[in-house]
């Protein structure tokens, strides 16, 4: 160390060199702490976006592999994007384009999981892989175990989670963590028998008074029996009875919510489509200080719903449904 001191390193001497590196260390701490996201929106159009037909056309590659979609410029010179996406292409400067991530599955159930929890399990059974406790939290599950509770939820999962047929996908709640740390789903995925993790209303003849005096019942009830307040499930059961008493008898809580308190003409720019909605719904979210919301695509069609959402998966319909409905909405 003193002989390189002494003898410098392209003409920067070693004190020199710790005294950068620790300007870079105060710069990087600095920049860190100034861009520290406080919420995150995260829209999530499983089925399989189709690349080639929104990024990357390939107009020179002959048929067959070209989209039949033309590339138009954008804000940003060099990057172009599909034709159907003409809004989009206004604000491709605020867009970070990853071109790099890929996986190697071609099954739903296994890329929802390991796109949503960064886990592969290769056990996954394809159809019926219902979600289990012994599965890997999601994003949103993993920041709520790193959040205080509050009277929001730290995270918030709408419409409702990934599934179809019956089945709720594995990776899209807390997993190994725990009920406790479940994002909030206000319904439930498409044919399910699965309810809806928390509810924004009270159960009909059951005002706040009375909700107040079951709270009560309730932690009488508890305090005779400490030992089974020791159990984990019952401690993560204690703490949902916990977050759904906040959530209805805070009225910010439920206003944040009521989508029709937006104008017209707001609701009308985020499209009155069930996706455009619940865009619209997760802002209002992160601004009553939900920190994560993830917005699962959901088909606006109520007779495609009828037989599952099916989201992007496509297939042979592929042009058809991007230039009808998903590449405007």
């Amino acid at each position: 160390m003193i002989r390189l001191g002494q003898l410098g390193l392209g003409g920067l001497s070693l004190p020199g060199l710790l005294g950068a590196e620790k300007a870079q260390a105060i710069f990087s701490n600095q920049r860190q702490r100034r861009n520290k996201a406080k919420s995150c929106i995260f829209l999530f159009l499983w089925g399989g976006p189709p690349q080639q037909d929104m990024w990357d056309m390939k107009p020179d590659a002959p048929a067959g592999i070209r989209s039949i979609f033309q590339p138009i410029r954008t804000l940003v010179p060099g990057i172009d994007i599909c034709d159907q996406m003409p809004l989009l292409a206004q604000v491709t400067d605020k867009i970070a384009f990853v071109r790099s991530m890929s996986h190697p599955s071609n099954v739903h159930e296994a890329s929802v999981y390991h796109t949503l929890t960064g886990k592969q399990n290769p056990t996954l059974i394809s159809p019926r892989n219902f979600r289990r406790r012994t599965d890997f939290p999601n994003f949103g599950s993993v920041i709520s175990r790193l959040q205080p509770p509050g009277v929001m939820p730290a995270s918030v999962t709408i419409p409702r989670p990934i599934g179809h047929d019956g089945v709720t996908y594995a990776g899209t709640y807390g997993g190994f963590l725990g009920p406790r740390f479940d994002p909030m789903e206000l319904r439930e995925a498409p044919n399910s028998n699965d309810q809806p993790t928390h509810a924004l209303s009270l159960p009909e003849g059951v005002n706040e008074s009375r909700l107040i005096a079951r709270r009560g019942l309730i932690h009488l009830l508890e305090s005779q029996d400490r030992l089974l307040q020791q159990m984990h499930s019952t401690e993560a059961l204690d703490s949902s009875y916990e977050q759904a008493f906040r959530m209805v008898a805070n009225p910010a809580a439920k206003r944040a919510f009521q989508i029709d308190l937006e104008p017209p003409a707001v609701r009308d720019r985020y499209g009155r489509t069930r996706f455009g909605q619940s865009c619209l719904l997760a802002r209002r979210l992160v601004q009553h200080g939900v920190p994560f919301v993830q917005v699962n695509w959901s088909d606006h069609v109520e007779a495609e719903e009828d037989s599952g959402d099916g989201g992007w998966d496509h297939h042979y319909r592929n042009f058809q449904i991007m230039q009808d409905r998903h590449a405007p909405w």
